[in-house]
């Protein structure tokens, strides 16, 4: 259970990670 949580977390950070790495980029944009 632990190593699953570890491994959600993970993966959320990742996807949280790769969409605020988009952000700026259309924030400069903008």
């Amino acid at each position: 259970m632990k190593k699953k949580k570890k491994i959600d977390v993970i993966s959320l950070i990742g996807d949280l990670h790769r969409y605020t790495s988009n952000i700026p980029q259309k924030s400069l944009k903008s």
